[in-house]
């Protein structure tokens, strides 16, 4: 990028605020972005989980029509029937470990053609109904809610890590992109001091000259000046090429297309006089809200009541059954009255009821897959138990360390505004000297060299202040 090139950038560089950024990269992040479908994905499996629960209708409908020759109790006859049958069933699984089950059919057969011994005969119909209720419930294994919601908790779990991930991957990609914001903010800084720098340095190539043109300075100043103006260009073709890769690495992680220059608008807020973080609370407000625990305590949770179930699994299967049923037979040979509401009238009788109680056991004699389902999910357990601990100590001992930084970048932002103050003050200095010829160029360049140096120093301190917030908040989950 050629100096020109440079004085134009802020005409064309795409300013934006941290508010802005923050904005983009809940939008455009790509990481974030994916995390986001895992959790769609994981909402999509807890729905399909719960379809166990879901009540089952069962109908059909059959039509047989058919024309047979068949010889019994010594006489041949040949017949042909239709029939209509049909049936209704609803049934469902409860997570009570109740099962139930109400169905009812009907069949109407119409006899149209008969032929005994070569003789036709008058044809005839019946229909037949029954309705039937059925009830199993589990008394031993299989009872428990939660050991049969297995695949519904199971689920749920995955939808919570899927959204603590989200949460996790959101705290992460603002701390980066807020990282990377105040880096262009630093290096946006320098290049403007660098910028200057140049300027100035050229300013004092023509002063040294004029002045050595009347020989009021030996040539040796012209010699010091160059030299410096040619480290002011150095500088500045470093802080290009660092101002570049700023750009570049802010515009990556929000999305945005490589090569057009960014500049952060915005300005980091003041450090608080004396800032002091209680360790404590900090730690606690990150113990409530921080996303990684909060996927941790789901594991842990998710682990105890696996090994919960693997122990209920331990039992016998023993189960009851009931069962009521009802039917109807209307034949119009025997002159009954052959209709669908005759027959609802004697399913209402209740004339021809049937019921049954039955008790069924099954136990694994040895029960090895049970049993080896327990140890596994009591090591599992013990395993989350573990890094649950683990992971709450880890995050403690990185918010005491970052409410130390936070502490210690505060009060470098106040040694580094004092550091500029008095920098500018002793160039002020040397500059009233060198215009009463009481001091030399070599000092006034010290002077410029140490003024430049303490503005890029508060710049950078101030945003090192700020990335420590936002490490601290990110691991409370404040960001």
């Amino acid at each position: 990028m050629t100096l020109l090139a440079l004085l134009l950038l802020p005409s064309v560089a795409q300013a934006m605020t941290y508010d802005e950024a923050l904005r983009l990269a809940e939008q455009n992040n790509p990481d974030l972005r994916i995390a986001a479908a895992q959790r769609d994905a994981a909402k999509g499996g807890y729905l399909a989980s719960q379809a166990s629960w879901d009540p089952q209708l069962n109908a059909g409908v059959n039509r047989p029509v058919s024309t047979d020759q068949n010889f019994a109790n010594g006489f041949t006859y040949k017949l042909s029937s239709s029939t209509l049958a049909w049936n209704v069933g609803l049934g469902q699984n409860l997570p009570t470990g109740t099962s139930w089950d109400l169905a009812v059919s009907g069949s109407e057969t119409s006899i149209d053609d008969l032929e005994i011994f070569g003789t036709s005969a008058e044809g005839f119909n019946n229909l037949r109904m029954s309705s039937n209720l059925s009830v199993s419930q589990q008394l031993l294994k299989g009872w428990r809610m939660s050991y049969n919601m297995r695949s519904v908790i199971s689920a749920e779990s995955n939808l919570s890590q899927a959204e603590a991930n989200l949460l996790q991957q959101r705290q992460t990609t603002l701390a980066n992109v807020a990282t990377l914001y105040w880096d262009l903010y630093a290096a946006g800084a320098t290049l403007t001091v660098s910028e200057e720098a140049v300027r100035v340095a050229t300013e004092e190539q023509r002063i040294v000259q004029a002045m050595l043109d009347v020989g009021k300075v030996a040539p040796v100043e012209r010699t010091r000046v160059d030299a410096a103006l040619a480290q002011a260009e150095i500088n500045l073709i470093d802080a290009q090429s660092a101002y570049a890769l700023a750009s570049d690495q802010l515009a990556l992680a929000l999305n945005l297309p490589l090569g057009q220059p960014l500049t952060a608008d915005s300005e980091p807020s003041d450090a608080p006089d004396g800032v002091r973080v209680p360790v404590d609370e900090a730690i606690e407000a990150a113990m409530a809200a921080n996303p990684g625990l909060y996927a941790a305590r789901i594991t842990a949770e998710n682990a105890e009541r696996a090994y919960q179930n693997a122990r209920h699994g331990l039992l016998p299967t023993l189960s009851v059954s009931a069962s009521y049923g009802l039917q109807s037979f209307k034949d119009s040979s025997q002159g009954d009255d052959v209709t669908y509401s005759a027959s609802f009238k004697d399913l209402a009788a209740r004339e021809l009821p049937s019921q049954s109680v039955g008790v069924n056991l099954s136990m694994p004699l040895a029960n090895r897959a049970a049993r080896g389902d327990v140890m596994s999910q009591s090591a599992a357990l013990t395993q989350a138990k573990i890094n649950l601990e683990t992971s709450e100590r880890n995050i403690a001992q990185q918010v005491a360390m970052n409410v130390r930084t936070v502490e210690s970048a505060a009060r470098k932002v106040d040694l580094a505004a004092l550091n500029l103050q008095l920098a500018e003050e002793t160039l002020a200095a040397e500059k009233a000297k060198q215009e009463a010829g009481r001091a030399i160029e070599k000092d006034v360049l010290t002077a410029i060299s140490s003024r430049d140096q303490a503005a890029v120093n508060l710049a950078r301190t101030k945003a090192d202040y700020q990335k420590a917030v936002v490490a601290l908040e990110a691991l409370q989950g404040k960001l």
